[in-house]
């Protein structure tokens, strides 16, 4: 059951909603609609055909508005906002994420990802863990995916998971970061919320890029993975092995 929110408690996060949307609308008018935004087109080389056709989109989103509301209507306009939303901030993030150095910020990007994924205990409790014994901690956290994916017939992605968490028992970081990846993939194949697809796939690129040197990207795979089969795995769904 959904937490609702009391009228005094809703009051009192009124200063939050309204420093949000005047910050988002510092940064639209800055990015999009300013002067800053024009310089920027004429220094990508674009002509005034072109970028007159890429300040037209906006306005023309507000046009046909009305005739694509039925069908947002039908999705639920809290669902497709969430979503869009989603993958705006999630392709921002982890761009941030992949060009910041410091540990401790690193930690706190991949944990407002982690938020976006869904709950934020299981990614808190892992990264303790995986600090504390990184080759225990992630061979313990793929055998309770390989558990939830035997449950749901996925053959392909209980042997991967098996061969992983074997790989990182060992201490063969390396090599279970590359079946980590495999499994991503794997999963990747199946239907599920786009949210969650979108930052897995972007977990898979950053694992094929930096390997285990960055753990935080290894920390988010298995939170989002662990996000991902609750709702498959109650579905039962059918899944290519």
């Amino acid at each position: 059951m959904a937490l609702q929110l009391t009228d005094v408690e809703k009051i009192r996060r009124l200063p939050w909603l309204l420093a949000a949307d005047t910050l988002n609308t510092m940064f639209f008018s800055i990015t999009l609609t300013g002067s800053v935004f024009l310089l920027f087109l004429d220094e990508l080389g674009l002509n005034e055909g072109q970028i007159g056709f890429l300040l037209s989109l906006i306005p023309f989103c507000g046009i046909v508005a009305p005739f694509v509301a039925p069908t947002v209507a039908h999705f639920g306009y809290k669902r497709i906002f969430v979503t869009f939303w989603g993958i705006r901030k999630t392709d921002e993030l982890f761009t941030l994420l992949r060009q910041t150095q410091p540990e401790t910020l690193r930690g706190e990007i991949g944990l407002a990802l982690a938020r976006i994924a869904g709950d934020e205990r299981y990614y808190m409790q892992q990264w303790r863990s995986l600090h504390a014994n990184p080759s225990t901690a992630a061979a313990q956290a793929v055998l309770a995916l390989q558990k939830q994916a035997k449950q749901m017939g996925c053959g392909s992605l209980t042997s991967l998971a098996g061969v992983c968490a074997e790989n990182f028992a060992q201490g063969d970081l390396p090599g279970g970061t590359s079946l980590l990846k495999d499994m991503i993939y794997q999963l990747l194949k199946v239907d599920m919320d786009h949210t969650l697809a979108c930052i897995l796939y972007e977990c898979a690129s950053s694992l094929a890029e930096f390997g285990s040197k960055r753990p935080e990207f290894i920390l988010l795979s298995l939170h989002t993975l662990n996000i991902a089969l609750h709702p498959l795995n109650s579905t039962r769904l059918n899944y290519p092995n």
